[in-house]
């Protein structure tokens, strides 16, 4: 998947998202982003087959937490780049957080990586995180007008 607003990104070190060793990751401030290198299932596949397991719990408090963050895959278009987000207390640290503890991102990512679709993990180093975040996010936007699809606002 190619994307007109792949420039912005140019500067970025990119590994696969679901080989990628967190010992590898800075520990400094930066910027991350995920992108989708490759489509498996479709959308509707990947949300339903997430959403059977996860209800399977019959918690309501759970089951709106998360089918909340699976609607979000709806809005994937063609652009591959799916998330930005800002790492001020260091990039291996979000990661860590990415992988299912504190983070908006970990189900919708889930249920993409388990309908088999292949995803990058791309980053850059900050010592200005939010404000760089900011920055991409806003010329994402210039280029879209709309913020990338896993970002909620």
């Amino acid at each position: 998947m190619n994307c007109k607003c792949e420039i912005i990104f140019n500067e970025f070190y990119w590994t696969n998202l679901a080989t990628i060793d967190i010992n590898e990751l800075p520990i400094k401030a930066g910027v991350y982003v995920i992108r989708v290198r490759q489509k498996g299932y479709s959308i509707e596949k990947a949300i339903l087959q997430l959403e059977r397991f996860l209800k399977r719990a019959r918690w309501k408090a759970f089951t709106d937490y998360f089918s909340n963050r699976l609607k979000r895959l709806e809005n994937i278009k063609e652009c591959p780049f799916i998330y930005i987000g800002a790492a001020p207390s260091g990039l291996r640290q979000r990661f860590r957080d990415l992988c299912g503890r504190r983070h908006t991102a970990f189900f919708p990512i889930l249920a993409l990586l388990l309908a088999n679709w292949k995803l990058d993990f791309g980053w850059i180093e900050s010592e200005n995180a939010k404000s760089k975040e900011n920055q991409l996010k806003k010329e994402y936007y210039n280029y879209h007008h709309y913020l990338p699809p896993l970002v909620k606002r």
